[in-house]
């Protein structure tokens, strides 16, 4: 069953703009193709607040990427008149819009389909990204650290992102594919 059966990323009602609409029934239905990505429901957040006045978005839509149990990433789309913001929440908690001024936040304007469909486009190829799980036994213990794997940028360590592994454990004992889901 599709991520989205009868429903939407955010209630269409709850647009109060007609781009939004269109934005959030576009990227509703590319969402709907997501299941590959071992994505739930539960993963799926969006808020509209109506705002047409920058700094803030009149509309959020964030997506969070669980492996293993584990928060790794946090995407959004921030609507803002005008202008669209893409990228990824550093801080993982969707309580702060997008600076637009961060390297790797993609800025999208103009017809809301072709909006929504580059803002899809940009999600589904950081969905796709393989993430790997490398695992080092030490004594009773089993290090384990997440990367990215065609950049190798570590995401987290022992399920947190601030956990201490140490440095020099040589040659990880075990890779993972750890994601997508195969």
């Amino acid at each position: 069953m599709s991520l989205f059966h009868d429903e939407f990323w955010i209630p269409l009602e709850e647009c109060s703009e007609d781009d939004d609409v269109v934005v959030v029934a576009e990227l509703t239905r590319r969402a709907r193709g997501w299941d590959r990505f071992g994505l739930s429901k539960d993963d799926f957040r969006g808020l509209h607040n109506g705002s047409l006045h920058a700094p803030e978005p009149r509309m959020y839509l964030g997506l969070d990427l669980v492996v293993d149990d584990i928060l790794m990433r946090t995407f959004r789309v921030d609507v803002y008149p005008g202008l669209t913001l893409v990228g990824e929440d550093a801080t993982d908690t969707f309580e702060y819009a997008l600076n637009p001024n961060d390297e790797g936040v993609l800025h999208l304007s103009g017809f809301p389909s072709y909006v929504a469909d580059a803002a899809a486009d940009w999600l589904e190829r950081e969905l796709a990204r393989v993430i790997e799980r490398r695992e080092w036994d030490v004594r009773d213990f089993c290090y384990r650290r997440w990367y990215l794997s065609d950049t190798q940028t570590a995401l987290c360590a022992d399920g947190r992102i601030f956990r201490f592994v140490p440095e020099d454990l040589g040659p990880p004992d075990r890779i993972i594919l750890a994601h997508p889901p195969h």
